[in-house]
């Protein structure tokens, strides 16, 4: 078919340079010869069975007279006498099979349809990888892609939030899937502080194949602002790999979905950054500017592996890291519950710049630890004289170096009472060894503080400045 279209454009081409078609007296011809163009190809059979029968440019022989007879065969294909006398064979034309011709002969709505297929449209999405020449990352970054769920949360009908979840767990026995988002997804779009939350919200999951599932809420942490749901009647999802080792420094992938299920694939660097005062211990941060429609993304490296959940929480983009995430999921599966001991400490790894860190080891032999950014007014903590500015070391005989570590041994404190069958909102001790760097002494505290499922709060005491780039001990 594509031989007889470029056999009538050629036509037509000669019959112009020879003054055959004008626009007076012989513009009906002229309109005759444009509508058997536009009928080959345009998916009407009866339409082309007239363009092939029609004797074209000319009614009598002379150039570009081209004979068409018809057709000897039509079964999904048909035969056809080409111009050199050869038998050819041509598929049949459909909605969906059309020739291969130049875009400026085809009506604009073909044009504009084309240019919705996935192999031409354009990304929505001006931040995505553009420059990515590495294939092997690609390929890396599209199978994590597969844990990767867009979800949205509906109140009184209407849609009051909408996220990406991530796929941890599947059960063969329930054919169901566990997922872990951002608590945000259950907040009031009035709260500020994410500590106001909806009731009987209805959370929806969508899936890759453009079905919809509704969750079924499993447990939130409002401390750890993170929430697990299960995901009834979904098949064939792939669980995620999350890797509990992570690297500052090194470059890794935001991966969300957005409404229409779309990949967003952004490119970032993990770095080393305190969290602002409102913001919790357990924040570690990527070097990204706006993130808001990547809220419970996945953040991964290029092993194929998970390393952490993306929040969005303003100034910054943070995220809590895999090793936590699998922790808390553990605690909720073995007790059904989840809690922390409450210190009231704001703690840092250091924001001071190398000049300083290296008089903290040359005069203080200081070379680990995590400083004392903000303790809270009649806290234990205050109370047993640990100030802004002092270094813990170590948290129950574990030495600490990171903001994770010491969450991680905080999980291991609760996991240990819940074994004895001490319950949440009772009393325990936490052991700290501290260095005074203003008397130049170190100690050990103990603490009896409260074990709580609760948001943990950090007072009014001031902080030292937040947001400002560190180095890691």
């Amino acid at each position: 078919m594509s031989t007889l279209l470029l056999a009538l454009l050629l036509a037509l081409a000669r019959e112009v340079a020879a003054g055959v078609v004008k626009e007076n007296p012989k513009s009906s011809q002229f309109a005759d010869h444009k509508a058997e163009i536009e009928a080959v190809g345009s998916g009407d059979e009866r339409l082309e069975q007239e363009a092939a029968t029609r004797t074209p440019l000319g009614a009598s022989g002379g150039p570009g007279q081209l004979p068409h007879p018809p057709p000897r065969q039509r079964l999904g294909m048909e035969y056809y006498h080409s111009s050199d006398s050869e038998q050819g064979l041509r598929l049949g034309i459909s909605a969906t099979t059309r020739p291969t011709m130049d875009s400026s002969a085809l009506p604009r709505s073909t044009v504009a349809h084309a240019a919705d297929l996935p192999t031409l449209k354009q990304s929505d999405y001006y931040q995505n990888i553009a420059d990515w020449h590495n294939l092997n990352q690609k390929r890396a970054v599209l199978g994590v892609a597969k844990s990767v769920l867009s979800l949205s949360s509906t109140h009184d009908e209407k849609e009051i939030y909408r996220c990406t979840g991530i796929i941890i767990e599947w059960d063969e026995v329930s054919k169901s899937a566990t997922l872990v988002t951002s608590s945000q997804i259950l907040c009031n779009e009035e709260s500020q502080d994410n500590s106001i939350y909806y009731p009987n919200t209805k959370m929806i999951a969508h899936l890759l194949d453009g079905t919809t599932s509704e969750m079924e809420l499993l447990y939130f942490s409002k401390h750890y602002e993170i929430v697990f749901f299960k995901v009834n009647g979904a098949l064939d999802l792939q669980v995620a790999l999350l890797d509990t080792e992570l690297e500052f420094g090194s470059e890794a992938c935001v991966l969300a979905r957005d409404k229409n299920l779309d990949l967003i694939c952004r490119r970032t660097t993990i770095v080393a950054m305190d969290p602002c005062e409102h913001q919790k211990n357990h924040y570690l941060f990527i070097d990204a500017s706006d993130c808001e429609d990547c809220n419970g993304g996945a953040l991964t490296n290029f092993n194929r592996n998970i390393v952490s959940m993306v929040l969005y929480a303003l100034p910054n983009v943070a995220f809590i890291p895999s090793s936590l995430i699998l922790k808390c999921f553990a605690l909720w599966k073995k007790f059904r519950k989840l809690g922390r001991p409450h210190l009231g400490l704001k703690l840092t790894v250091n924001f001071l710049d190398i000049s300083h860190l290296e008089n903290l080891s040359r005069v203080y032999g200081i070379s680990s630890g995590l400083i004392v950014a903000k303790v809270s007014n009649g806290s234990p903590a205050e109370r047993n004289g640990i100030r802004m500015g002092d270094v813990i070391f170590h948290c129950q005989q574990e030495s600490i170096s990171t903001t994770a570590q010491f969450e991680d041994v905080l999980l291991d404190v609760c996991e240990k009472h819940f074994e004895k069958g001490i319950n949440l909102n009772s009393k325990v001790d936490v052991e700290l060894v501290v260095y005074n760097l203003r008397k130049r002494s170190r100690r050990t505290v103990s603490l009896s503080v409260e074990l709580s499922d609760g948001m943990e709060g950090y007072g009014t005491t001031r902080t030292a400045n937040c947001c400002e780039e560190i180095v890691i001990l």
